[in-house]
């Protein structure tokens, strides 16, 4: 119809899985112990607890290829949100669209709230026959009635079950209403009553209506911190192919770019070089560096041979990295936790800069090989956007896993050791 409807990532920040995560974090156990913890920190802990997932959520969508604007979701307890959901429920409600009902829903008794669906859905408990309950209810609906009842006699009653039976017949017209009489199970509150095996059929009835509950006990499992950052640093293998696509291509490139600057003189300083075995001189290309953050452009000179043999190292070293079982692994296993995150901090920072210069370079050598030749150049795209992938997801797990040190830390300023 000619609207603009953005595709906004949300944060749904309200429900009851929220406060039952961060109590078991905290250790709590009940609405009373939440009030003496203080209901102002552990609401801020559970604002805290809602983006412990986001990496993850955001990761996951890329990888689906779910496009959403991620940069400004909408958040459920921040307050234009609150203000927004109560300006539409007052239009329903001006409209006369709002009505009272009512629906019979599950019900937690430990949180003192309704649950919905979703927070159903990992069980809830019922009886397991309900015809059996029914039956109960009907007897119990007797014994209140009949022989409870200011006319029903005890003593003739419980003389015999055969009197028993007279007496509730005698008197159900009179304190059951139209509700149907059904002799069996009033022969059943009888023989509970006065039979032989009247504690056996007692005990039978309690373990009908039990409830069973399945008491799990839950493993207290650490997280290995270590092998957390490590995986981070792993992430980074997965660009071992890529820069040495890009190594290629960026030696098509040059091949291409010099070239076409060849003539006689050039021809003749190249013999001269190859002749006495002389190193190749610097080849120096003013890249444009565009920074997408701050809007700002700079220029910077870079030794594209220089330049393309640290994208070729790179691409070896995460080569000899991505074997588990290899030297290479195996030694930086060796490093204490902080190193490897210096370690892991240091190649994302060395990726990023590498992802900012090939971006350059592709501009480059588009605008500066002749017109001739630039169907020849090996584009960078693809690969760009690739190398990107893998700094942001690599850059997520690094920030889990300091979310998960900090997380550490704060649990054990509490007294919280088992974490």
């Amino acid at each position: 119809k000619g609207y603009m409807v953005p595709r906004k990532a949300g944060w749904d920040t309200h429900g009851l899985p929220v406060e039952l995560e961060v109590e078991k974090m905290l250790g709590l156990d009940g609405k009373e112990q939440i009030e003496e913890y203080g209901l102002d920190p552990f609401i801020t802990k559970c604002k805290e607890s809602v983006w412990k997932y986001k990496g993850m959520w955001e990761d996951f969508s890329g990888t689906v290829g779910f496009w959403a604007d991620m940069d400004d979701p909408y958040v459920t307890y921040h307050d234009d949100f609150i203000e927004s959901e109560w300006w539409a429920l007052k239009q329903i409600w001006d409209k006369g669209l709002l009505y009272k009902g009512f629906k019979i829903v599950p019900y937690c008794p430990r949180c003192g709230t309704p649950l919905s669906s979703h927070e159903v859905a990992p069980g809830y408990k019922t009886l397991k026959e309900r015809t059996a309950f029914q039956r109960e209810i009907y007897k119990l609906q007797l014994r209140l009635n009949c022989t409870n009842h200011p006319s029903f006699n005890k003593d003739k009653a419980y003389s015999s079950i055969g009197d028993e039976i007279s007496e509730i017949k005698r008197l159900f017209p009179q304190v059951m209403g139209k509700m149907p009489f059904y002799s069996e199970l009033v022969n059943e509150i009888a023989e509970e009553d006065q039979g032989n095996n009247k504690d056996a059929r007692q005990q039978m009835i309690l373990s009908k209506l039990q409830v069973k509950r399945k008491v799990v006990k839950e493993k207290v499992s650490t997280i290995n911190t270590k092998e957390l950052i490590l995986d981070t640093l792993y992430t980074l293998t997965s660009l071992s192919d890529v820069y040495n696509e890009v190594s290629n291509k960026l030696n098509t490139n040059i091949d291409i770019l010099e070239g076409s600057k060849n003539n006689f003189f050039t021809k003749l300083k190249r013999t001269f070089r190859k002749a006495l075995n002389l190193p190749e001189p610097e080849l120096i290309y003013n890249f444009t560096i565009i920074d997408s953050k701050k809007g700002t452009k700079s220029n910077k000179a870079v030794d594209i041979r220089v330049f393309n043999g640290n994208v070729a190292r790179k691409s070896k070293f995460y080569f000899a990295l991505s074997n588990k079982s290899g030297p290479e692994y195996h030694k930086i296993k060796t490093f204490d936790e902080n190193s490897i995150l210096e370690f892991t901090n240091k190649n994302i920072m060395e990726n990023q800069e590498i992802l900012t210069l090939l971006d350059a370079a592709d501009e480059y050598f588009k605008q500066n090989v002749p017109i001739n030749d630039r169907t020849k150049i090996k584009g960078l795209k693809m690969d760009l956007i690739t190398i990107k992938n893998v700094i942001v997801k690599a850059s997520q797990k690094r920030n889990d896993y300091c979310a998960h040190i900090e997380e550490q830390q704060q649990m054990k300023k509490l007294g919280i050791t088992n974490v």
